[in-house]
């Protein structure tokens, strides 16, 4: 009886499950992701205006810089498998043609998008009523024509109409294509602005590793100069294009003048986000060198 009782004991032992580290660092990433999607769920259905808003924002921010970032690796990982052979400084000079592709991605592409090139006359003051409901897949489109002669209080700004079914639909009368112009300028100049930040940092980066710059933190501030005087002449060409474009585009119809206007301050935005990014990410470099003798 007690040799029996004895193997029992020996067999729960045996099927004693120990957590390794690794077992609980998962288990509490999986709880805190959990909790933090809950959170953001909280946060993006609470009742005041701004709190929604700046959620949603710091959302769309942080989607942005993380798709900017993975774009950018995989684009340099195959730029760095075509300049595999070349010298260091040959790579550092490709580094910073890579950072110049993007600036000029970013200014045709907003160009494209606002309408300053490649576009006839379009009326952007024109008014259109769209949904105005969060909850449907279409919230933000215009309303079907045969559903106009339904909406109530045509003369105000919001309102609402039946559908088929009987469903009353909030609907708010908007300025749609100028709405749509913005939210898409403000969307391809983040995401393309982030990766001309990151190229450019990294064009910064390569040239601060360099035999002639990597030996002292004094010297590693003159790649920092190079990268910024470089990109503030790439600029200042761009903007002078910019300001031709106005100034040809001032006296026509059709609202010429004022999407190159568009065009400019939103350009002008994104390139003080690349100096910026790149700039304080290099000079902390310098410090942290300077500190630690680590670059």
């Amino acid at each position: 009886g007690e040799h029996g009782e004895h193997g029992e004991e020996g067999e729960e032992e045996e099927h004693e499950f120990m957590f390794t580290n690794s077992d609980v660092q998962v288990a509490w990433m999986l709880l805190g992701s959990v909790s933090f999607v809950m959170g953001l769920l909280y946060l993006v259905n609470w009742r005041d205006d701004d709190i929604r808003r700046y959620t949603w924002k710091i959302i769309s921010t942080t989607i942005s810089i993380f798709l900017a970032v993975l774009l950018f690796q995989g684009f340099n990982e195959v730029l760095m498998l075509v300049v595999a052979g070349f010298g260091e400084k040959t790579i550092a000079l490709f580094q910073i043609l890579h950072c110049t592709v993007y600036i000029v991605v970013l200014q045709f592409t907003i160009a494209f998008v606002s309408g300053a090139i490649c576009e006839d006359a379009v009326n952007l003051d024109e008014e259109v009523w769209v949904i105005n409901d969060a909850l449907r897949e279409d919230n933000g489109e215009a309303v079907p024509p045969a559903m106009l002669n339904r909406i109530r209080r045509l003369e105000k700004r919001r309102s609402a109409y039946e559908d088929e079914d009987g469903l009353e639909i909030p609907v708010i009368k908007v300025k749609k294509e100028l709405d749509s112009r913005t939210l898409t300028m403000q969307c391809s100049a983040r995401l393309l602005a982030h990766m001309a930040g990151f190229a450019c940092i990294n064009s910064g980066g390569t040239m601060q590793n360099l035999s002639i710059f990597r030996h002292r933190p004094l010297l590693t501030l003159v790649p920092l100069f190079i990268t910024q005087i470089f990109i503030m002449a790439v600029f200042s060409c761009f903007g002078f294009l910019r300001r031709w474009l106005i100034e040809a585009r001032k006296s026509k119809a059709g609202g010429m003048g004022r999407r190159a206007v568009m065009y400019d301050e939103e350009v002008f935005e994104a390139e003080n986000d690349i100096s910026a990014l790149s700039s304080s990410f290099l000079l902390v470099q310098v410090f942290r060198f300077a500190l630690t003798g680590v670059l």
